[in-house]
């Protein structure tokens, strides 16, 4: 799109750059350490927490029993609060 540099901020996306670069490297991070977790945890964080699925739906995702998927997010998400230093 050819044009007058005066019409470039009109065409500037609604988000905030700041926020989102913040977002992007919060996001990372945060699966980074997801990705240190062992595969089990690591899945059900992911549906559970990130992705928000019911226990149900996770388990039929995982092909686990609905307990297996609380238990291992449970872990996981312990493990996540000791690599960030939140004993408790």
């Amino acid at each position: 799109m050819a044009g007058p540099v005066e019409d470039l901020p009109e065409w500037s996306g609604s988000e905030d750059t700041a926020e989102s670069a913040v977002a992007a490297v919060g996001t990372d991070a945060a699966l980074g350490l997801i990705a240190r977790l062992p595969r089990d945890q690591a899945e059900a964080v992911l549906l559970r927490v990130v992705v928000g699925l019911e226990v149900k739906a996770a388990a039929r995702v995982l092909g686990k029993r609905p307990g297996a998927v609380r238990t291992a997010a449970y872990r996981g998400l312990r493990k996540l609060a000791d690599y960030l230093g939140h004993t408790g």
